[in-house]
């Protein structure tokens, strides 16, 4: 999606705690994300950038409207 790389990541990149960030095909024009955080904090201030440029950017395809979920991370790992 180079719609997202131009526009959203340096959205995200600018909001302070953001470790990473996954977005995902589903299929059937079907997507999901997976953001993580240092904090609830900037959990929620990396969402409202999100779902407004979700419900710009997305509309269009005939995306249902965003939800956002959180949670606590139990593990965290990478590789490479």
């Amino acid at each position: 999606m180079p719609a997202f790389l131009e526009e959203h990541k340096p959205q995200l990149s600018g909001v302070e705690g953001t470790v990473s960030y996954t977005l995902v095909y589903l299929g059937q024009d079907e997507i999901t994300s997976l953001g993580v955080f240092m904090s609830q904090e900037s959990a929620q201030r990396a969402n409202e950038p999100a779902v407004t440029w979700a419900k710009q950017r997305l509309a269009d395809l005939g995306a249902a409207p965003p939800e956002a979920h959180d949670g606590d991370v139990l593990t965290h790992t990478t590789f490479g």
